[in-house]
């Protein structure tokens, strides 16, 4: 039986979780090569799912396009990776203040917060990563 759109999503979602977690968690290196099958085999999903975390890798920063083909995990300088926090720094901004003109419900994102603080409490670096990014998501969602 085919898979519904949204089996489809959470197998996307569940894979770019693995691969989000083994980046943070060094497994994966700056560099290294993600090769579709590879991932697909080893996490258990098909290749539509990989690829389609892979771009969302790439849209997050922990991957790169490889101008010879295929994904790379990131390798960013300090440089970068300050720029990078300038600029999410300046959208937090603009949303926030979008968020309080319109007087947004904001418990999804204290839902998120709380469970942040849970990560960082019980020393899960990888989950921690992964919410402070659906924070953020969601905060721009909201705005």
């Amino acid at each position: 039986m085919p898979k519904t759109r949204r089996e489809g999503a959470l197998d996307a979602d569940r894979a770019a979780d693995v691969l989000r977690d083994l980046i943070v968690a060094g497994d994966l290196v700056p560099g290294q090569r993600l090769v579709e099958r590879r991932l697909a085999d080893w996490i258990g999903v098909s290749r539509v799912p990989v690829r389609q975390a892979l771009h969302q890798l790439v849209v997050e920063g922990f991957a790169t396009e490889r101008a010879t083909g295929g994904v790379a995990v990131s390798d960013l300088s300090p440089d970068q990776v300050s720029e990078l926090l300038e600029v999410a720094h300046a959208l937090d901004a603009v949303a926030v203040r979008r968020l309080l003109a319109a007087r947004t419900d904001l418990s999804s994102l204290r839902a998120l917060l709380v469970r942040a603080g849970s990560a960082i409490d019980g020393g899960r670096e990888a989950d921690a990563v992964r919410l402070n990014a659906e924070f953020h998501l969601r905060l721009l969602d909201l705005a």
